[in-house]
């Protein structure tokens, strides 16, 4: 099978290009949002992952569970585990975050957060804390950490001692079970215990800015482990890249996320798997709806026939098309707004 990646348009037997269509909508608070898978990369199934950053090509893990609890530096290609420092059977870690030249592990239930030196993963320390200890990110000047309430905690970087807290709200109702977090853009990131969902967070009030809907990205229930939920959220900001997973999760997945139902140009391939067919793949936004359609020309008056109409599931899309003898088509893909009827 021979395969190519195009952004427009490419000739083979038939010539496949795109039109889309989209409406302005004004950005509200609590929006709903969804996602779009861009690629997929293996994840270790026994990471109970609690905490996940990206730092140069690397993740840094945190997983947790009494007696398998780790801090672990993962090959984001290949989910390899490069190095992996066990915290001990009394420990069930919890959220990780990079400052300076450290990393930051919290526990669950032990008050202590451990200090390991970035480059070589040697724990240099610890801190004690009250309460419990969940997520935890840095905004580049101050550590936020969650502790399973609507409360978050903004602490010093240098010594951890408390700064102050902000409620997390949506409507003025308390947002309850904040767990792993990540810094992204000015916002606070959090995925929400037990849910499909991330909060997107204003720092400065603790709204709710919008929801973010991730079902439908894994069939964790599979697993059958109802701890397998969604947690882990990393993000590359030289790349404007987010990446998301779960405990236990055999998968890590970079997602693009957008307001529901709106769909974007994508990236489609194109692959031959015989001489009479066309078989192209393209992301979709979930819940989103595109139109399969075929010409027989380019011509501005032709009427293009609608093949068929696809309603996004947040992961690639296939369809494998007859390549008739004789017979030159046109494809295209349209994306429609949520204007459209």
């Amino acid at each position: 099978m021979q395969s190519a990646r195009i952004h427009s348009a490419a000739m083979l037997c038939a010539t496949l290009f795109l039109l889309w269509e989209s409406g302005a909508k004004a950005w509200a608070a609590a929006r709903q949002e969804t996602f779009k898978v861009i690629r997929q990369f293996p994840h270790d199934p026994d990471a109970y992952t609690q905490g996940l950053v990206f730092r140069e090509g690397k993740f840094i893990e945190g997983t947790g569970i009494y007696g398998r609890s780790s801090l672990r530096l993962v090959d984001v290609e290949t989910g390899e585990v490069d190095q992996l420092v066990p915290l001990g059977w009394q420990y069930f870690g919890e959220g990780v975050a990079v400052a300076g030249n450290a990393i930051i592990q919290l526990t669950w239930r032990q008050g202590i957060a451990f200090i390991y030196h970035l480059d070589t993963f040697e724990r240099i320390g610890s801190i004690k804390y009250p309460g419990e200890g969940w997520g935890l990110t840095h905004d580049g000047t101050r550590f936020i950490m969650s502790n399973g309430s609507s409360s978050i905690a903004y602490r010093d970087t240098t010594n951890f001692e408390f700064q102050e807290n902000i409620t997390v709200t949506d409507d003025n109702t308390p947002v309850r079970n904040l767990n792993e977090l990540e810094w992204i853009n000015g916002e606070i990131w959090a995925n929400q215990w037990q849910t499909d969902r991330i909060a997107r967070i204003s720092p400065d009030t603790g709204e709710v800015l919008a929801w973010i809907d991730l079902e439908g990205i894994f069939d964790w229930q599979s697993l059958g482990n109802a701890d397998a939920v969604l947690n882990g959220i990393a993000y590359d900001a030289a790349t404007d890249r987010i990446f998301v997973t779960g405990k236990l999760w055999p998968w890590i997945f970079e997602i693009k996320v957008a307001e529901q139902g709106l769909p974007d140009a994508t990236e489609i391939t194109i692959a031959t798997p015989g001489n009479d067919a066309l078989s192209i793949t393209f992301p979709t936004f979930k819940n989103a709806s595109y139109q399969l359609e075929r010409l027989t020309d380019l011509n501005p008056t032709t009427q293009p026939i609608t093949e068929d109409t696809i309603t996004g599931t947040g992961h690639p899309i296939t369809r494998t098309l007859p390549v008739l003898q004789n017979e030159q088509a046109f494809y295209r893909i349209v994306g429609l707004s949520n204007n459209d009827p």
